[in-house]
């Protein structure tokens, strides 16, 4: 953490104390000033006793009693314990009150003071956290950072030691959250002091010095170390380091121990490993050592006795959770750093005493004076820095009244829009003026009954047109969207698009039969079977694995995984082009031309061909951790339609969307009915979920819609997230270009003339004489290196022989749908394009009746592109049916698993 005491220790001038400080007492350190005028005394007149400090939790319980957060007369707790209950899972919130680290936290490494005896500056604790915890810590600065904005801070160390200038010793962004985990998380807090304890416990030397300090009655309180159950939280922060590569050498100050709980894991950054120094009592022969914790580990330390810090951060997301304990009790709401220091709370509870005993309350509702130590407010010094200074430092204010009484209230009492009244000011009695004048009017705050925005183009929205907070807590998504209307994605906290002026983060709306046609493609193919299959009776899928499935319509589709996240999700993508074309068909039917044509003019595009179209489905996430862009540097070519498919009934979707290099990831809810549209370079990713219990799972499609031309074809050609088009196949690419749609009108998906020729190539000459069973076996050899032989790209004479001109084939032109499996009909054979087998098209399931009748398509007299015809489908003895071709091939139609075994 940074603090004051850093800037103390630089701004001390007598080496003597400066070497003092650094070893371990750090008794010559400055006190800390009573307020940044100043008066303090060398050794204190009393110390205060441990009954006049009184409970940890005395200037916080009232909060969680009253069920108070109150900031600017608005009273925020149910938001956030809302908030905290939305944000978590089910799964996540039932666990929170349940789950604990006992049987598992333990010591593990230390860092020793060669300087001091051998004692430990830091103690590693193991298992300190539980992942479940952590995640609802994250979700509590996230909620802050929605309704308590002014709880983060971007801070910057040297404005902490009030110097006037950058000296590039660092930061990190803090969300305040004290005491606000025991507040909303008391489970955690709990958590928290017996990482403590273990600590402690652990550690003979710390005991011993605790011993000697309290023996010591010339040593002033915040100067001694006490043990945990005689310490309260001087601040807990959620920390992150976005907008700084370091932070320096600094101590904390007057505070007792400092527990650093890692919230992401050492291979999460480059760098930022943690440093602490100590030095003789000459200040001389400095010892240094460096620790880079694990992932729900946490660094116990003395924080204020030693110096420390954080290396240089290369790169990656360091996070961690950081709560700095003192000889006091905690902190009350709204403050942070900035203003506790150890005569600022003296001060707060003598005051509190002397009213407490006045009024007998057990409360104290005396306001706490936000000073720091170099300013009258935190206000003050952003200020400064800002270059809004606050006039002459010299300048006192005459009218101010700094000993006017804080006077008790009734806190049933309400405004006129039926929230509690806030405290009144000091030096205002309200219940007497309640008393002698009931019938004044009383001001009231405004409230906004109606809201109406513009967006610059001359489009008026009110607030009642978005979904309220509690559906879409980040965003303001509109309730209504018309076919292929369009509107940017908008943060709710300061209402501006997602990326600014330059983002390309939509959301749009679809035609009705969009849905409808996914619902019957998903259901007929067979593609939810699959998937089920997949998530819960096959073994997973691992990294760099691919399996080929072929579905019901007799189309191949791959799957695979990506990244090693905690979850089970899948890609599934077309494994040739006959299946990309009958997903086309799919989009066509669905009024998908409406959508390309929106997209096309809102990002004032050229032409756009679809690059893939691929199924993503997952039954479980733990927490995001795919925060990516599609592709770097296709800004303005690339797009990502969302198209929600299927969500498990009386559940929700979510979605992850974020600034570029915000660590934030705002959440949205995927409606069936409404894309998300997203650039090549928006960040985004799939949102926490677990459909387990129900052995459901979410299904989307991802279209992937590009503007191609001579600069960013072999950028998006190269691609490797899909194993069709394979990778760097440029010319697949120019034959599509503009064939979807084009600015000029002349090209769209509902007049679809196909693409362009290709004549499609091997690029080995042995591919002909290769086994073609390696087309499904060598997935990344002979199926990369053969294209033609392996069927991946229809052969141009075979392409525009199975493919009318203006969208339609012959059997969408009736209604037909030749590839689907009655319930009287048996699954045959997979045939491959050579042999066209009981289907109109390669690839097509052979279907044989089980009494004797015309097959559909058989009705109509429809020439194919070869006379070639299969024999008989033969039966094995194992049930496989199998199409026999002329040549005596045969292809089996069941699913190919590359590696490992189905179960």
């Amino acid at each position: 953490m940074k603090i004051f005491a850093a800037a103390l220790l630089l701004l001390n001038t007598d080496g003597n104390s400066v070497g003092a400080q650094m070893m371990g007492g750090g008794y010559g350190a400055r006190r800390e000033e009573k307020h940044h005028r100043g008066e303090y005394h060398e050794e204190p007149e009393h110390i205060l006793t441990k009954e006049e400090i009184g409970d940890r939790d005395r200037f916080w319980k009232r909060n969680l009693v009253e069920e108070s957060v109150v900031h600017e007369g608005v009273n925020h707790y149910h938001n956030i314990k809302n908030c905290i209950q939305e944000r978590l899972t089910e799964k996540e919130f039932s666990e929170l009150k349940t789950v604990n680290n006992h049987s598992v936290r333990s010591i593990g490494r230390t860092i020793d003071d060669p300087n001091n005896h051998g004692i430990p500056m830091l103690v590693t604790v193991e298992n300190a956290m539980h992942p479940t915890h952590v995640r609802a810590v994250q979700t509590l600065a996230s909620c802050i950072r929605s309704f308590l904005p002014h709880l983060y801070e971007s801070r910057a160390m040297y404005q902490e030691m009030n110097l006037d200038e950058d000296d590039g010793s660092g930061g990190n962004c803090p969300t305040h959250l004290a005491p606000l985990v025991g507040v909303f998380l008391p489970e955690v807090d709990r958590e928290m002091a017996a990482t403590l304890e273990v600590a402690y416990r652990g550690t003979p030397g710390w005991i011993a010095t605790v011993r000697e300090d309290q023996a010591d009655p010339h040593m002033p309180r915040d100067k001694k170390l006490y043990p945990p159950a005689e310490v309260g939280v001087r601040a807990s922060e959620h920390l992150t380091y976005s907008d700084f590569p370091r932070l320096a050498e600094h101590h904390d100050g007057d505070t007792c121990y400092t527990m650093n709980f890692a919230f992401s894991a050492p291979g999460d950054y480059e760098g930022g490993e943690f440093f602490i120094l100590s030095y003789d009592d000459d200040g001389e022969n400095e010892f240094r050592d460096t620790i880079k914790p694990n992932q729900y580990d946490a660094l116990v330390f003395l924080g204020g006795r030693y110096l420390h810090g954080v290396n240089e951060i290369h790169g990656g997301h360091r996070e961690m959770f950081s709560t700095e304990l003192w000889a006091y009790p905690d902190t009350p709401f709204g403050s942070s750093l900035w203003s506790n220091f150890p005569n600022n709370m003296e001060d707060y509870v003598e005051r509190c005493n002397k009213e407490q005993a006045k009024t007998g309350s057990d409360t104290c509702t005396l306001p706490y004076d936000l000073i720091t130590p170099f300013a009258d407010s935190r206000e003050e010094v952003r200020q400064k820095y800002e270059g809004g200074g606050a006039g002459s430092d010299d300048e006192e204010d005459d009218d101010d009244d700094e000993d006017a009484k804080q006077y008790d209230y009734d806190r049933s009492e309400r405004d006129g829009h039926g929230d509690p009244l806030p405290p009144p000011l000091p030096g205002i009695d309200r219940q007497h003026d309640n008393k002698i004048r009931p019938n004044r009017v009383r001001p009231n705050s405004l409230r906004a009954t109606r809201v109406v925005f513009t967006d610059g183009y001359g489009k008026e929205m009110e607030l009642d047109d978005f979904y309220p907070h509690k559906d879409e807590p980040d965003f303001l998504v509109p309730k209504k969207l018309g076919v292929a209307e369009m509107e940017p994605i908008r943060w709710r906290e300061d209402l501006s698009p997602v990326d600014g002026p330059d983002g390309e983060s939509f959301v749009i709306g679809f035609p009705p039969e969009l849905h409808e046609e996914f619902k019957k493609y998903v259901a007929r193919s067979g593609m939810m079977r699959i998937a089920h299959q997949i998530l819960y009776q096959e073994e997973e899928l691992e990294v760099d694995e691919q399996r080929i499935y072929t579905l019901d319509d007799g189309e191949k589709w791959t799957a695979m995984v990506q990244g090693s996240w905690d979850t089970d999700m899948v890609w599934l993508d077309p494994g040739d082009e006959s299946c990309f074309e009958s997903l086309l068909g799919v989009l066509r039917r669905g009024g998908f031309d409406k959508v390309l044509d929106k997209v096309g003019k809102t990002f004032d595009l050229n032409g756009l061909m679809i690059q893939g179209v691929g199924a993503i489905f997952l039954s479980e996430y733990t927490k995001t951790e795919n925060m990516h862009v599609d592709i770097p540097g296709s800004r303005g070519s690339f797009y990502n339609i969302i198209v929600p498919v299927h969500i498990p009934a009386d559940d929700v979707a979510i979605f992850k969307i974020s600034d570029k290099g915000d660590d934030f990831q705002g959440r949205i809810k995927l409606d069936p009915n409404v894309g998300v549209v997203l650039g090549g370079e928006s960040r985004h990713g799939t949102g926490e979920c677990n459909y387990r219990k129900r052995e459901d799972f979410r299904l989307s499609f991802a279209v992937y819609v590009a503007d191609i031309n001579d600069e960013n074809i072999e950028m998006i050609a190269g691609d490797s997230t899909s194993l069709w088009p394979t990778q760097g196949d440029t010319f697949f690419f120019e034959s599509q270009k503009g064939r979807l749609w084009t600015r000029d009108g002349k090209n769209s998906l509902a007049r679809d003339r196909g693409r362009a020729p290709m004549n499609i190539q091997d690029s080995l000459p042995e591919c002909a004489t290769m086994d073609r069973d390696l087309c499904t076996r060598d997935v990344q050899g002979m199926r990369l290196a053969c294209p033609k032989t392996c069927e991946l790209y229809l052969e141009d004479d075979v392409y525009y022989s199975s493919t009318v001109v203006f969208s339609q084939r012959p059997w969408e032109s009736i209604g037909l749908e030749p590839h689907g499996q009655s319930h009287n009909e048996t699954a045959a054979s997979n045939c491959g394009m050579e042999t066209v087998c009981g289907s109109p098209k390669a690839g097509g399931n052979a279907v044989r009746s089980q009494r004797k009748r015309r097959r559909p398509w058989e009705s109509i007299r429809v020439r194919w592109p070869t006379k070639r015809r299969c024999k008989p489908p033969k039966q094995l003895g194992n049930g496989e049916a199998v199409c026999v071709s002329p040549s005596g091939g045969n292809r089996s139609t069941s699913s190919l698993r590359l590696t490992g075994r189905t179960k």
